[in-house]
């Protein structure tokens, strides 16, 4: 389970925009939040086009992600690092974020 002082951050993966599972006031983020997750920011949840762009591009969507979230990670945590819950290829958008240093406590994929 994430540290009380790591807030996670949900990513959803391709086309995850018409999910609703990475959502506020989704089941999961209900029954995460009854376990004491505390994420980011519910008002203001990250997202990204969600398009496959890696597997046949260039990958700039995936790059494009990984800018926004390390700046999204940063100004929701400020000096602080973050958990992430990433489904399908939301992980490749936060490998991108980690390359461009992205600081997180814990990874789930």
């Amino acid at each position: 389970m994430p540290s009380a002082a790591a807030p996670v951050i949900l990513i959803p993966g391709t086309f995850g925009r018409s999910a609703t599972w990475w959502q506020p006031g989704s089941p999961f983020c209900r029954e995460a939040e009854r376990h004491g997750i505390r994420f980011a920011d519910v008002a203001d949840p990250f997202w990204w086009t969600t398009r496959l762009d890696g597997v046949i591009g260039e990958h700039e969507e995936w790059i494009a992600a990984g800018a926004a979230l390390v700046w999204y990670a940063h100004a929701k945590s400020p000096g602080e690092p973050v958990s992430i819950i990433a489904h399908s290829h939301g992980g490749q958008c936060v490998a991108y974020a980690l390359a461009q240093g992205l600081w997180v406590d814990r990874l789930v994929t």
